[in-house]
């Protein structure tokens, strides 16, 4: 697996090649200086020497100029070496893609092969870029520290035989633990995107049947899962940070106080006890460095996995397998076509050269889409150019009537236009008819509130007839009383 991928670098060696060195110089400047630290505080305080300290200062100035010198450019040439490689990853896998036939496709979907060019290829790349400056680094300044520090004192070295296999040990469970867990959720960036994906090709549909807050649903539902997923994994692998602080200032203490007594026995001097302190820090540094690249190598290792499975796979659809007479299947084409324009009048030639390119490449689309219907039937490749073959007439015929009828392509692009006016018809025509079923609605509800109320009418009418003859016959009767009167 690494050798298919280290064959990425390509063109990058120099920068690769060129960072560790850098990083190397890096950690020479940064292991001595604790050294000429001890000798000012030894010999140039304890002693008065000005001129020794202010020699040792300068030295240490020019050493830590150096040191930050190499590490500027450690992080300028990593960033190359790990850029250029992620292009030559990422162009590798389009390449592979590209060769794919649709069996292979959807094999592994066009979600998985999105997140493999994408996130996968920058975990890699990032998981580069730490190997080449942190993993030359970390184990270069473990090995010179712990040197120097047991050349200075080799019974307080000691305290290390119990950090460095302890951090191990948790590194290893932490390592061992999380990788089954980063492997689920870069699944589930594939169903992220895939869920993305159907919901930018289907966007007309959705609209058209109203399912935005359905698909937006679907959408938070497949973030959480990732979110989750992530949580899962991380919670787990930060773990390593308390464990590093916990083993280092364990160390410390231990240093101190062991170290103490001696300096207090006047078996050990101070500026080598404040060496001692620093040799101690970068070797823990670096073991947490060690850490942090088996994390990124943790994360990054179910990527690797997901790139080389596209690198080995094998397009079901090769050229090896196919027939060599079926080469020159479409010269017949361009052979007749040439024998006809030289049988044309120069009027016609000059409108030939004026529509070449466009019924070429109208009659090029068309076998691109035979060919690729072709692709789930590798069997039926044969018989496809055998068709090719006695369609080649038929096909030169259909040239030379574009030739010979250019109006015929405006009358084309008429009948597209009209097509489009239709279709801007039929949702029109749509919309009416939704219009015409809401009214209908609106008048069976009046409907159902005139027959509902219509009985109410009908008692109101009568009890109002009854008013009226009660009133007319209390008229009569005051007409007779004022008869009687009179």
């Amino acid at each position: 697996m690494l050798k298919k991928l280290l064959a990425c670098v390509g063109e990058y060696k120099k920068y690769t090649i060129l960072t560790p060195v850098v990083m190397i110089g890096e950690v020479l400047m940064e292991v001595l200086i604790p050294l000429v630290m001890a000798k000012i505080v030894d010999v140039g305080i304890a002693n008065g020497d000005v001129a020794f300290t202010v020699k040792m200062g300068l030295i240490m100035v020019s050493m830590a100029i150096f040191s930050l010198c190499c590490g500027a450019l450690g992080g300028k040439f990593a960033a190359k070496a790990g850029m250029g490689f992620a292009k030559n990853v990422r162009k590798k896998l389009f390449d592979k893609v590209q060769d794919f036939s649709f069996a292979n496709v959807d094999k592994f979907s066009t979600a998985s092969l999105v997140t493999r060019l994408t996130t996968d290829v920058t975990n890699v790349q990032n998981t580069f870029m730490m190997i080449i400056r942190m993993a030359v680094r970390a184990p270069f300044m473990l090995i010179v520290a712990l040197i120097m520090s047991i050349s200075l004192n080799a019974e307080l070295a000691v305290v290390f035989l119990v950090a460095i296999p302890v951090l191990g040990v948790a590194v290893g469970l932490i390592t061992t633990k999380a990788f089954p867990r980063f492997e689920k959720m870069l699944e589930k960036y594939d169903s992220l995107n895939s869920k993305v994906q159907e919901n930018l090709i289907g966007i007309r549909v959705v609209k058209a049947f109203v399912r935005e807050r359905f698909e937006g649903k679907k959408f938070v539902a497949s973030a959480d899962d990732v979110r989750a997923a992530q949580v899962n994994a991380e919670k787990l692998v930060i773990l390593g940070q308390p464990a590093m602080q916990i083993i280092m200032y364990a160390c410390i203490v231990a240093v101190i106080y062991f170290g103490g007594n001696m300096v207090i026995g006047g078996t050990f001097l101070v500026g080598e006890l404040s060496s001692f302190i620093s040799y101690v820090t970068q070797i823990l540094m670096s073991l947490m460095m060690l850490s942090m690249i088996f994390v990124m190598t943790t994360i990054s290792l179910a990527s690797m996995h997901r790139i080389v499975e596209i690198f080995d796979e094998v397009p079901e659809i090769r050229d090896d397998d196919a027939d060599p007479a079926a080469d020159g299947a479409g010269d017949g084409c361009a052979v007749a076509a040439a024998e006809i324009v030289e049988q044309l009048p120069r009027r016609a030639r000059i409108r030939r050269a004026c529509a070449r390119e466009r019924v070429r490449h109208g009659l090029g689309q068309r076998i691109e889409l035979l060919l690729a219907a072709f692709q789930f039937a590798p069997a039926c490749g044969k018989l496809f150019f055998a068709a090719l073959k006695l369609l080649d007439a038929v096909l030169v015929l259909g040239e030379a009537v574009f030739i010979l009828c250019p109006a015929l392509f405006v009358l084309v692009q008429r009948v597209f236009v009209l097509f489009h006016a239709v279709e801007v018809l039929h949702f029109a025509v749509v919309e009416l008819d939704l219009c015409i079923v809401q009214l209908r609605a609106c008048v069976l509800q009046f409907l159902l509130a005139v027959v509902v109320i219509l009985p109410a009418v009908v008692e109101l009418f009568a009890r109002v007839r009854k008013l009226l003859f009660r009133v007319r016959e209390l008229r009569g009767r005051v007409v007779e009383l004022r008869f009687c009167v009179v």
